[in-house]
């Protein structure tokens, strides 16, 4: 063999048993497994394979300069300035920091997503909550205009967490607690400072017409069957729709004679 060159022995493994075991759909593409030694993990079947994601810690399972997370490792410095200048006055994160940032950032985001398809609303408050302490770090510690492609997001990732932490409430049957979260986000993304960005007023604005709409809904489910049908017995006779409106009645009639 030639002086300087080495020889590799790479062993390719065929996953196409693992495929056809687990055929695609887009309508179930997403499930949650344990792995070997026991700990769990998000699947995503694509088209032409499988996406696997750690559900503890990062996603992709690394340890950025051994530390769980590019967040803690972040914070990790933040915190030793302050023991040794007494304040976060004059801290700045650099440019190399950012981007690892920026980059687990966008990890998170994939797999919130994926959690909340499943309805693993626990876990996107989480994965939701450590996004914002990025955002929030950028935007304290990181004056500089690239800041802009994470920070344009934020209406977003507000409204991801807010709906997330109001369906764990629903689940618990609490609406008055997921109003009020879902209120609180609303006075929130309406006192935000607006970003020069496109992107960021398309997302407040359909982040404040969403989450409207899900309060609406959740005051309506309050409300129980027969106010659900008054509003539609309502909305029927406002379009002269006499014959819905007829039918409604009915419905009405025998719901009130059920209850007695």
């Amino acid at each position: 063999m030639e002086s300087g060159l080495r020889c590799e022995y790479i062993v390719h493994m065929d996953i196409s048993a693992v495929l056809l075991e687990w055929p695609y759909d887009p309508d179930h593409n997403v499930r949650l497994i344990e792995g070997v030694d026991g700990r769990p993990l998000l699947q995503v079947r694509l088209p032409l394979g499988i996406e696997q994601y750690e559900v503890e810690g990062r996603p992709d399972g690394l340890r950025p300069g051994g530390y769980p997370t590019a967040l803690d490792m972040v914070k990790a410095r933040k915190e030793d300035w302050i023991r040794e200048q007494g304040s976060d006055a004059g801290f700045a994160l650099v440019k190399e920091e950012f981007d690892a940032l920026h980059q687990e950032a966008v990890l998170f985001y994939y797999r919130y997503l994926h959690l909340f398809q499943i309805g693993e609303f626990e876990r996107v408050v989480e994965d939701t909550a450590h996004n914002m302490e990025i955002f929030s770090l950028v935007e304290s510690f990181y004056p500089h205009e690239e800041a802009r492609e994470l920070l344009q997001y934020w209406p977003y990732l507000l409204r991801m967490h807010a709906v997330a932490r109001a369906m764990v409430f629903l689940k618990e049957e609490d609406h008055e607690a997921a109003r009020t979260v879902l209120g609180e986000a609303l006075s929130q993304l309406q006192g935000m400072e607006d970003l020069d960005s496109p992107i960021f007023f398309f997302e407040k604005l359909r982040s404040i017409s969403y989450l409207t709409t899900v309060s609406a809904e959740i005051e309506e489910m309050e409300a129980g069957p027969a106010a659900r049908l008054r509003a539609q017995l309502q909305s029927a006779l406002e379009k002269e729709n006499y014959e819905k409106a007829a039918e409604i009645r009915d419905m009405l009639r025998r719901l009130s004679q059920d209850s007695s």
